[in-house]
């Protein structure tokens, strides 16, 4: 999967808390994994400025339904330029990297993570490809640390608990992230920016019926997520909110579609796979028409998307 065009690769993990948040930085280096049998060995640094091929690689593009083998890719400055079959005429003064038929992938993105403090320690196998900051994630000085220098930031605002773990995570991740990083945030329809949002009987019943029951077994707080996501809308940061349907497991389907408002018909069907939530979350980060946006997200092959699409 190329990811915006661009290889990335490096990736910083909060973890501890009710909300998940994950960072995502340029490197000052681009690493490919030249033998493959640990997968954790044998790092090649590259200059992002050097002019690379990678020949003799397996690909997988995101939009194909099958990986690629045999195929060369060509960087630029740190940018994809162009993908094709393996040959032997290469560019003139390129540094060309013998894939000899191994996979080639970028930094990849876990955009939400489970994690226990004392578990962290396993992971020290990763060092130097991921980085992994212990403690719970609305701690402030937690958020400080992970963020520094981070370009994007992927929050999962969860309301677990009543201890003010969607709140406290947002305010710091505003508070703390460098000026003019990518900030994106995810929470369910019920988050209103405008008040345009209409609602149907069954998710207004369901929010007022388990909001407070919720609260009452100290299981969740719908408000504290509210709260939020209104100091979201309030900041002068460059954010999106991607407010989400309903979930359900499955392959992708492709990039879900949105509209500003919940009630538009394109989202009465209400259901998204999971890893098409994750996949909008990602791709908001390189879309600056997302930017103070809080786009309703649905499936694209959901009923009402393909009818939508029919007419347009």
């Amino acid at each position: 999967m190329f990811y915006g065009g661009r290889a990335q690769a490096s990736v910083a993990v909060a973890v501890g808390g009710a909300a998940a948040l994950v960072f995502w930085c340029r490197s000052a280096t681009r690493r490919f994994v030249e033998h493959s049998q640990t997968a954790l060995e044998d790092v090649v640094a590259v200059p992002v400025e050097q002019h690379l091929v990678f020949r003799d690689v397996a690909i997988w593009d995101g939009l194909s339904d099958h990986v690629r083998s045999h195929t060369s890719v060509e960087v630029r400055n740190g940018r994809i330029v162009a993908v094709c079959e393996a040959v032997d005429d290469l560019p003139a003064g390129a540094w060309v990297i013998e894939g000899e038929g191994k996979t080639l992938l970028p930094g990849l993105i876990d955009m939400h993570v489970h994690m226990m403090p004392e578990s962290v320690g396993k992971l020290d196998t990763f060092k130097g490809r991921i980085t992994v900051v212990d403690g719970t994630t609305n701690d402030a000085e937690i958020i400080k640390k992970a963020v520094a220098r981070c370009d994007g930031v992927l929050v999962v605002l969860v309301p677990r608990g009543v201890h003010g773990y969607s709140t406290g995570t947002a305010q710091a991740v505003l508070d703390h992230a460098p000026p003019g990083a990518r900030l994106v945030f995810s929470c369910g329809w019920h988050i209103t920016s405008d008040a345009q949002d209409v609602y149907s009987r069954k998710l207004k019943a369901i929010v007022r019926i388990f909001g407070p029951l919720a609260r009452a077994v100290r299981f969740a707080d719908l408000d504290d997520q509210v709260e939020a996501c209104r100091r979201v809308f309030a900041s002068d940061t460059r954010w999106t909110v991607v407010r989400g349907s309903d979930l359900q497991e499955g392959e992708s389907q492709g990039l879900p579609v949105w509209s500003q408002h919940v009630g538009d018909p394109i989202l009465k069907s209400n259901i998204t796979r999971r890893v098409d939530f994750a996949l909008f979350m990602v791709e908001a980060l390189t879309n600056n028409d997302l930017v103070h946006k809080a786009p309703a997200i649905v499936g694209c092959r959901t009923p009402t998307a393909l009818a939508h699409a029919a007419t347009t």
